[in-house]
């Protein structure tokens, strides 16, 4: 139970913290999620910038996808820890406005 309530928590923090960001989130809080982009290139821009700076998410791509979206897709687990996810926030709330921007 413990492990269980610490995953719930960890994947609250972090997805509240990505809508904070002003990302779009794909679906309800939880410890997978995805992050929609608005096309292929800014999709793989924030995906290799991520990479590059620490963060490894999955990148989703057309014909893998509905409706042609790009979306990056993350997951959280009850082993992250508090100063993880807040440094992977940094990170995202480092790049998005660049590239979202862009």
């Amino acid at each position: 139970p413990a492990l269980r309530e610490r995953l719930w928590n960890n994947a609250r923090r972090f997805n509240a913290g990505l809508r904070d960001i002003g990302l779009d989130l794909c679906a309800a809080a939880g410890p997978i999620g995805g992050i929609r982009m608005r096309d292929t290139r800014h999709g793989l821009a924030f995906w290799h910038t991520l990479l590059n700076n620490g963060i490894y998410v999955n990148i989703m791509v057309p014909p893998s996808t509905p409706e042609g979206q790009v979306i990056l897709r993350f997951s959280v687990s009850a082993a992250h820890t508090s100063e993880q996810i807040d440094q992977a926030l940094g990170v995202f709330r480092a790049v998005s406005p660049v590239l979202l921007a862009a």
